[in-house]
């Protein structure tokens, strides 16, 4: 089950504005939703790590690891990608 939303589904959203949640129900979409998740989880050349403190540190390409930087990958997906995609 894949569920999408507006905003981030804090208290004070809801206290200020009206928020919608919905579940995806058609399956492309899903392996969409998901994909989009995934190549989100996987970049390391644009995403930043929130520290416990608050503070916000750039993510950096790990030894041995290849660059994934997800606005060069979008370019570069295809239908396949989409419908193999997972999250783990």
């Amino acid at each position: 089950v894949v569920y999408s939303g507006s905003a981030d589904i804090m208290v004070r959203s809801f206290e200020r504005r009206i928020e919608s949640f919905f579940e995806v129900h058609d399956e492309f979409l899903r392996k969409q939703t998901i994909c989009i998740l995934a190549y989100n989880l996987k970049d390391n050349v644009n995403a930043y790590q929130l520290n416990e403190d608050g503070t916000y540190t750039p993510m950096t390409v790990e030894k041995g690891q290849k660059p994934f930087n997800i606005h060069e990958e979008f370019y570069k997906l295809r239908k396949e990608d989409v419908l193999k995609a997972q999250l783990f």
